[in-house]
């Protein structure tokens, strides 16, 4: 309030403030007691206090008297000034001011009034201080917002002026909130990840946010396995891309929101990156199994950081390399091995050729694809070869010469290392007195080729050559020799022949002794000549192990007969040719017999009964053959092949022979 003091001549007015002083002026004289209608001071002195003095005389004599009163009050005329901020708080901020000046406050200061508007300059609140004191605090603002502030004074009458703004920003909240729609997805790349999130509007705040990330597994092969945390950066968006991560593999993503040294709360989130192919060779090919024709490929679990994804399977192709040149670099077999999730994974191939050599390539594949081959040489299993070709064998002095051949085969490609002769005498002709000696394992040889010494004479060999390896022996190849090797030194004697019925003509020899048949007996072999023929060309011929034989001649034509003894090794010398004279049938007795009676009407008869009796002659000729097993044929007699003669026909003249076979190859 204002203090009034009298001055000499004046009036003082304190508003609160300096002193002023007003000369007293005479405005009206009253001689009677009136109210005053006239502001001294004009109508700006608003709610100032004045002394009024008033003087009356009489008779030269002067009284004195005095009075006072105020003027109406108003809004004030000026602004309260020096607005500052006193404290700043997150949520609400404290400051003062100094007071309006005395002389424009126009009434009595009961209130101050503020007003808050955000940096657009839009009013939010505003509102009293509720008293006259010059300080405030204001509540309900946002961190980190910006803001500014004005004031006002009030009186009765009204608010003044509003000061100049002062600009503040809320202080940063001490406790932030967590970031919200944490999303960690798999990347294009399948070594990176696309990190997003979002943070709550109610703070201006300058956010930053920590991201930070573990492994939690590699490529889904060590589950639990917790890596250290490592942050990967600071940053103010809300957004981002972590690079250069393993494939396949979980990570747990971390992110914490930060300014000026507050930590909010962490939120963490789990992805796992994609899949690629396998970047290494498979290092986990366990072992490779060879049979002679199939190989087995048995495959572990894939090692981590091997993997790049899940492995789905193995692809792998078999290239053949040897021992067919033919086949090297060729595309053999390719297939898929699936995968065993609870231990080794395996594969059979099968229908591969024994004693080859392989190359086996395998890849891992994941759901992006297979990798690189790795390369595995195997061998299927070693078989026994295959039995010898073109087994042969001579006579030299007292030994026997044996060679013979041996070739792999694409069904059998293993070779032969060792080849195994055996022998046996099966007989000894001429020397039936002397046991029979066993099969002997002769020799051993990596030749193909091998001598027998010490050879009987007159004696029958058998004798065996078997291709052998690693694996065992083959199939055996068999040769039957006879120890002389020359054809029979000496014809069959004493060669003569009876008739009998039916023009059968009935010739037997002498046996040939053994020691000049000159090795095994095979046959005897006859020949039959017409004499009538002009070429001497051979009516018939045969062979018959007996030492006689019958035959049915043509009436009328005479003969010549003669044998030789045959060996294995080929025909001894004929006998002497013995002369068959002609044979007379019953028809022609009969037509010799017409004609003595001389009736000539019966010559018609007779020739016809002739003609008849050749037809039916001709369709009873056969010949009588006998074959039985051979003495000294090696073995059981399994197949007998002999070749029929045509009792009729132009062919009716031709040679004949005997063919037999035992368990050990062909004997003629």
């Amino acid at each position: 309030m204002c203090l009034y003091n009298w001055l000499s001549g004046g009036i003082s007015t304190n508003e609160s403030g300096p002193m002023s002083t007003h000369r007293l002026s005479s405005q009206s004289y009253f001689r009677n007691n009136s109210e005053i209608k006239q502001d001294p001071h004009g109508s700006g002195a608003q709610f100032h206090l004045y002394l009024f003095v008033t003087t009356q005389t009489m008779d030269d004599m002067s009284s004195v008297e005095t009075g006072n009163a105020t003027t109406i009050e108003a809004a004030p005329t000026s602004a309260p000034v020096d607005l500052a901020i006193l404290e700043i708080h997150p949520t609400s901020v404290s400051f003062c001011w100094k007071h309006i000046s005395c002389g424009d406050r126009n009434g009595e200061i009961i209130d101050y009034m503020y007003e808050v508007c955000v940096e657009s300059g839009v009013s939010v609140s505003s509102g009293s201080v509720g008293s006259p004191k010059e300080a405030y605090v204001i509540k309900d603002l946002l961190p980190c917002a910006d803001y500014s502030f004005r004031i006002a004074g009030k009186t009765s009458a009204g608010v003044g002026p509003f000061s100049a703004n002062i600009s503040v920003t809320a202080a940063p909240s001490p406790s932030l909130s967590g970031v919200e729609d944490l999303v960690v997805v798999e990347d294009e790349s399948s070594t990176s990840l696309q990190v997003s999130w979002t943070y709550p509007m109610s703070t201006r705040c300058p956010i930053q946010f920590l991201v930070e990330y573990e492994l939690l597994n590699m490529e889904q092969c060590e589950i639990g396995c917790s890596m250290i945390k490592e942050q990967h950066a600071i940053v103010s968006s809300s957004q981002l891309t972590i690079e250069l991560l393993e494939q396949f593999s979980t990570y747990r993503v971390y992110l914490t929101p930060l300014n000026d040294g507050s930590t909010g709360p962490v939120r963490f989130a789990t992805a796992t990156t994609g899949e690629g192919v396998p970047l290494q060779l498979p290092s986990n090919v366990i072992s490779t199994e060879a049979g002679p024709t199939s190989i087995t490929v048995n495959v572990g679990s894939a090692p981590c950081g091997d993997r790049n994804g899940e492995i789905v399977g193995y692809r792998y192709i078999l290239i053949g390399l040897a021992p067919f040149q033919s086949d090297q670099g060729f595309e053999v077999a390719q297939g898929l091995i699936d995968v065993n999730l609870n231990g080794i994974s395996s594969s059979s191939i099968s229908n591969l050729k024994p004693c080859y050599t392989y190359e086996l390539r395998i890849a891992a594949g994941t759901n992006a694809g297979y990798g690189e081959y790795e390369s595995v040489i195997v061998s299927t299993e070693t078989t026994a070869p295959s039995s010898v070709k073109d087994l042969r064998a001579s006579m030299s002095s007292n030994v026997i010469e044996i060679s013979w051949g041996f070739e792999t085969t694409t069904a059998n490609p293993c070779r032969a290392t060792t080849f195994f002769v055996d022998y046996q005498v099966l007989d000894i002709e001429c020397k039936s007195n002397i046991p029979v000696p066993a099969r002997v394992e002769y020799t051993e040889t990596s030749e193909m080729l091998a001598t027998l010494n010490d050879i009987l004479p007159e004696a029958i060999y058998q004798i065996w050559v078997t291709a052998g390896n690693s694996a065992g022996k083959g199939p055996e190849m068999t040769i039957i020799v006879n120890s002389n090797a020359a054809a029979p030194i000496a014809a069959p004697q004493n060669v003569v022949y009876l008739e009998s019925a039916e023009s059968q003509v009935t010739f037997s020899w002498d046996e040939v002794p053994c020691e000049l048949r000159s090795g095994v007996f095979v046959s005897y072999a006859y020949e039959l000549i017409d004499q009538t023929d002009r070429n001497g060309n051979l009516d018939r011929n045969g062979n018959v192990r007996e030492t006689s034989v019958t035959l049915t001649l043509v009436p009328n034509i005479a003969y010549f007969f003669r044998v030789a003894v045959a060996n294995d090794y080929g025909l001894g010398p004929f006998s002497a040719d013995i002369s068959v004279p002609t044979v007379a049938s019953d028809s022609a007795r009969t037509l010799t017999i017409a004609l003595i009676a001389g009736g000539t009407g019966i010559i018609m008869l007779v020739v016809i009964a002739l003609v008849c009796s050749c037809v039916l002659y001709r369709r009873r000729l056969s010949i009588k053959r006998t074959v039985s097993k051979p003495t000294g044929y090696p073995g059981e007699l399994q197949q007998m092949t002999q070749f029929s003669l045509n009792d009729t026909g132009e062919d009716f003249f031709q040679p004949w022979s005997v063919t037999m076979q035992n368990e050990n190859g062909v004997y003629y």
